[in-house]
C-alpha cells in the first residue's frame, strides 16, 4: 500500500499476485460453462419418450414356440409377425357361401366328386373346394366301401350317401359361421381400439417382433421360437399356399418367464380364402 500511495501504482509483486488471481477466475468461470455445455447436449439427446415408464424395471422375456400345422403345405410361403397392437385384417374380396344342404344339391355335388370329376390331390385345390372335399372324404369314411366305377349304381350310391354326407356339410357351415363371427369382431375391435394399443405399446416400449420358421415334422409343419416382453401380444400372419391363403390373429397375454407353445391351424384361423 506504501508503493500505491506514493507512485499511483501497484509494486510489481502486488500487479503480478492481482494478474494471478484473475487468470484462476476466468480459468474457472471457462469450467463451469464448459461443463453446463456438455450437460445440456447430453440432456437434448434423451428425451421424455425414450426414458421407461415411471415404476417399471427391467423385465425377463416370455417365450412362445409357435407353430403352422395345415393339410396344405405344398409350395408354402409363410409370414409372421408378434404385434403389441392389433392389426387390421385383410379385406375379403369374395364373401364365402356355405355349403348347400339340400338334399338334391347335395346328391348333384355327390355324382361330381364320386364319378364325373374324381379328385386328384395333384391339383392345387380341389374343384368345389376343400370344405367339400373334407366333408365328402369323412363321409366316405363313414360310410364304408367304394366310390361307384359304373354309371348304373351311381345315383343309388349317391342316395345312400346323402344321410353320411348332409351331418358334414352342416358341421362345416356352423364352423364357417363362427370363423366369420370372429373375423368381423377382429374388425370391430381394430377400428375401436387400435390407436390406443398402438400408443400403449410405444408407451411401454414394444415393438413387431417377426418369427423365423423353419420345416418341422418332416415337412407337414412349420415352427419358429421367439421371446418378447411380457404383454399382450398379437400372433398375425399369413400362410400362402397355390390357391388358399390362411389368415390368424391371435391374442396373448404373456408374464415373464412363460414358455408357451402355440399351434395355428385351419380351425382357429381368422380368414381362409381362394379355393376353400
Amino acid at each position: 500500500m506504501s508503493d500505491l500511495r506514493k507512485s499511483g501504482f501497484p509494486s510489481l509483486k502486488t500487479a503480478l499476485y492481482i494478474a494471478l488471481v484473475f487468470a484462476i477466475t476466468a480459468s474457472n468461470q471457462a469450467a463451469a460453462a464448459q461443463n453446463q455445455s456438455q450437460n445440456q447436449s447430453q440432456g437434448s439427446n434423451t428425451t421424455v419418450e425414450a426414458l421407461p415408464p415411471d415404476g417399471t424395471t427391467p423385465q425377463a422375456k416370455a417365450w412362445v414356440k409357435l407353430r403352422i400345422s395345415v393339410p396344405q403345405m405344398k409350395d408354402r410361403v409363410d409370414k409372421f409377425t408378434f404385434y403389441p397392437y392389433s392389426t387390421k385384417p385383410p379385406k375379403v374380396k369374395i364373401p364365402l357361401q356355405p355349403l348347400p344342404e339340400e338334399d338334391k344339391q347335395i346328391k348333384q355335388m355327390l355324382i361330381s366328386s364320386g364319378y364325373l370329376s374324381r379328385q386328384s390331390l395333384t391339383k392345387p385345390y380341389p374343384d368345389i373346394g376343400w370344405r367339400w372335399h373334407y366333408a365328402y372324404r369323412n363321409a366316405q369314411k363313414r360310410a364304408g366301401g367304394d366310390e361307384p366305377r359304373f354309371v348304373g349304381g351311381l345315383y343309388r350310391w349317391a342316395d345312400n350317401m346323402i344321410k353320411y354326407v348332409k351331418p358334414e356339410v352342416e358341421r362345416i357351415n356352423k364352423i364357417e359361421e363362427a370363423r366369420n363371427a370372429r373375423y368381423m369382431k377382429a374388425v370391430e375391435e381394430f377400428e375401436d381400439s387400435h390407436k390406443d394399443e398402438e400408443m400403449e405399446a410405444l408407451r411401454l416400449g414394444l415393438d413387431p417382433t417377426p418369427v423365423a420358421l423353419q420345416s418341422a415334422n418332416k415337412g407337414t409343419a412349420m415352427e419358429g421360437l421367439v421371446s418378447v416382453k411380457p404383454g399382450e401380444w398379437y400372433v398375425t400372419g399369413q400362410h400362402k399356399t397355390p390357391g388358399l391363403t390362411y389368415y390368424w390373429q391371435e391374442k396373448l397375454k404373456l408374464n415373464a418367464g412363460d414358455k408357451v407353445t402355440l399351434v395355428l391351424n385351419d380351425a382357429n384361423a381368422m380368414l381362409v380364402t381362394g379355393g376353400w
